[in-house]
């Protein structure tokens, strides 16, 4: 019996002092910081999803929505540094893949070459389209462009001058179009079913306030710009000309109702987003423009929610978005 309690003690004795030493363990780690910063786990813990900063690029691609839905969002979390870059589709994409931001708003899709970019970085671009606008195809006031068919327009973008045009002139009809970084060209070339690469009467400018503002000087000469940086109505000296999809069809005007309900022909979407490894607060920014009550704040600004389209409609032969 005196053995066997003489065991149990010696038992006893030894869990004691494993007991102490882990508690000295913990109190060490506690106290001494040097001990934590040892500690791989901890230290490279990711800080992409707790961060209270959202960086968002593309404000040029809408320069009027983009800032209401941020200061709306911010509203909701107070907390959240949000802070806005400039640029278009293209500086976005930079951005985005440099880690300048956390979210980038875009005019289109990325290309082919874009996501390779990405997939070589080992991550994956979350894409949603959150608001709808038209392309619109600016003349002059004092211009006689009042309509013009899709078919026309392909030609004038390949250099051509159709008969039925209208305008002054002879030889190509000069075209403005915002800096090919914004995505507007290659949204507008890929719809029309036409070569990225521009004809020599094609001029490129900074933004879409300087195409409307080359319009108003050029009555020979139309400008491509977006609904979503459209210059207020009156101020520009120019305005947007109807579109016939298909012959014999009437002319369309690019009111909020014929681009939701898919008479208008020329349209875009405005997409959001994030690479997939981008940390939850950028995730949950997009997942809120793509939700219900990011489509209605978007409605309330004034603008196109991107579910509001009836349908879409085809002006090229294959799917838009289809590798040529």
């Amino acid at each position: 019996m005196s053995e066997r309690n003489t065991w149990r003690a010696r038992l006893l004795r030894g869990r004691y002092w494993l007991y102490a030493a882990i508690v000295l363990a913990i109190l060490l780690f506690r106290v001494i910081p040097g001990l934590r910063s040892r500690v791989p786990a901890i230290r490279r813990m990711p800080t992409a999803s707790v961060t209270n900063e959202l960086a968002i690029a593309g404000l040029d691609i809408a320069p009027e929505l983009i800032p209401r839905v941020v200061a709306f969002y911010q509203s909701l979390y107070p907390d959240l540094k949000l802070t806005t870059r400039p640029g278009g589709t293209v500086q976005a994409l930079e951005d985005l893949l440099n880690h300048r931001a956390d979210v980038a708003f875009l005019s289109r899709p990325p290309s082919a070459r874009e996501d390779s970019v990405v997939h070589a970085l080992r991550d994956s671009v979350l894409i949603f389209p959150v608001a709808l606008a038209g392309t619109l195809v600016l003349a002059a006031g004092s211009a006689g462009l009042d309509s013009l068919s899709v078919r026309s327009l392909r030609e004038v973008l390949n250099g051509g001058r159709p008969r039925e045009l209208g305008l002054a002139g002879q030889g190509p009809v000069r075209v403005y179009v915002p800096d090919p970084r914004s995505g507007l060209w290659g949204a507008v070339t890929n719809q029309l079913g036409l070569s990225d690469t521009a004809a020599a009467n094609v001029t490129w400018l900074q933004g879409d306030q300087d195409v409307a503002r080359a319009v108003a000087q050029d009555p020979a000469s139309i400008g491509l710009v977006s609904s979503l940086a459209l210059p207020p109505e009156g101020e520009s000296g120019c305005r947007a000309v109807r579109i016939t999809a298909d012959p014999g069809s009437a002319a369309v005007d690019p009111t909020e109702a014929e681009i939701a309900g898919g008479n208008y022909p020329l349209y875009h979407y405005l997409y959001a987003s994030c690479l997939v490894r981008g940390g939850a607060q950028a995730a949950g920014f997009v997942s809120f423009l793509n939700g219900e009550q990011g489509q209605i704040l978007i409605r309330r600004e004034g603008f196109l929610p991107a579910r509001e389209i009836a349908r879409e409609i085809r002006l090229a032969q294959r799917p838009v978005g289809m590798p040529r």
